[in-house]
């Protein structure tokens, strides 16, 4: 692809979806605070799946490439909302290994994860 024909905002959003990628993995790896974790966590799926179709959009500009996204990235985005959990105890981020059925014990600690 030559370089006049990227579109100036793809760079953008890619770059956004990069440090997007890098500082959540790190907040949600590093910081041990759950209840934190429980607020900030619905809005980045929000952010990330918002931006994650914008670069879709920027990449084809095709209405019907978005209709079959949009509805992927939500449904993407509930299921994250349902698998993953944050102990209470140790501030674990808790995924389960099964979109139908939710975590019960941290797997570091043990200790129940509330509901």
């Amino acid at each position: 692809m030559a370089p006049a024909s990227v579109n100036p905002p793809f760079p953008m959003y890619f770059g956004l979806w990069f440090l997007v990628s890098i500082g959540s993995a790190a907040f949600f790896r590093y910081n041990r605070n759950a209840a934190l974790k429980r607020r900030v966590w619905p809005a980045f799926l929000v952010v990330a799946s918002l931006v994650f179709v914008g670069i879709v959009w920027f990449v084809g500009r095709r209405v019907e490439v978005l209709a079959f996204v949009v509805p992927a990235v939500a449904l993407l985005t509930l299921a994250n909302l349902r698998m993953v959990r944050f102990c209470g105890a140790c501030g674990d981020t808790v995924r389960s290994a099964s979109p139908w059925r939710r975590a019960v014990y941290c797997p570091r600690c043990g200790s129940k994860l509330p509901d």
